[in-house]
């Protein structure tokens, strides 16, 4: 009985390190386009907002008709904010977006 314990806890541990040593944060593969809802902070401008997001201004307002002055931002809206899923967003290394094969 205590061999078969045994056996059983040997896998166990073995399950777990795969779960819980061999996990690492990274971007998803593929280059869908992701629209992330953020709310404006007081005084934040499209300027602001493009270079945390890693995105033009022109892009954001393609997806946000109601902004009429970019530069003058209602606090405590929210605006749509596309990106790139394969765009790790402001980190010291991005990822290139794989190929894709038609």
């Amino acid at each position: 009985m205590a061999a078969a314990a045994r056996r059983k806890l040997v896998l166990l541990s073995v399950l777990l390190s795969f779960f819980i040593g061999g996990a690492k944060a990274a971007c998803s593969s593929g280059c869908n386009l992701a629209l992330a809802s953020y709310y404006v902070w007081d005084q934040s401008t499209l300027t602001f907002i493009s270079e945390v997001m890693n995105t033009s201004i022109q892009t954001i307002l393609d997806y946000n008709h109601q902004i009429s002055n970019p530069d003058s931002l209602q606090a405590y809206t929210r605006i749509l904010v596309p990106f790139s899923r394969c765009d790790c967003i402001n980190e010291l290394e991005q990822l290139p977006c794989p190929q894709h094969s038609k």
